[in-house]
């Protein structure tokens, strides 16, 4: 099912929110990290940043046949990734949370159906929920 542009909205949107949530995890720990983690977390919030201001454009249309519901799934999954972002404790984990978002958001800009359903299952595996 092609997404609408309401749907694109809302996916970029989502992307936008996860991005702020980056940064607030970097305003709030930025004194406890490495600089390999701290640049690590900062890239992935540059990268949703950018993309998530295409991700309307981009998105509108994009086919994701493997998923039932293509909207609830990948709102569902960025919103997961997002909440584990504002509550794990280990750096590690928030990098990996961070870069599977940012996966995500690349597949949705490359408009590759394949590459997001790789991406948003992959996501989904990270922060324990499933999307099929």
């Amino acid at each position: 099912m092609p997404l609408s542009a309401d749907d694109a909205r809302a996916i970029a949107d989502d992307l936008l929110a996860a991005a702020k949530s980056i940064d607030a995890y970097l305003d709030a720990n930025w004194g406890s990290m490495t600089r390999a983690e701290y640049e690590a977390l900062n890239e992935s919030q540059k990268t949703l940043l950018r993309l998530a201001s295409f991700a309307t454009t981009e998105a509108v249309g994009l086919a994701l046949d493997e998923l039932q519901n293509p909207t609830a799934a990948l709102r569902s999954v960025i919103n997961a990734g997002r909440e584990k972002i504002e509550t794990l404790q280990t750096i590690g984990q928030v990098i990996q949370v961070a870069a599977g978002l940012a996966d995500l958001a690349a597949g949705i800009m490359a408009r590759n159906p394949g590459a997001v359903f790789k991406s948003a299952r992959n996501l989904a595996d990270t922060v324990e929920i499933d999307i099929l």
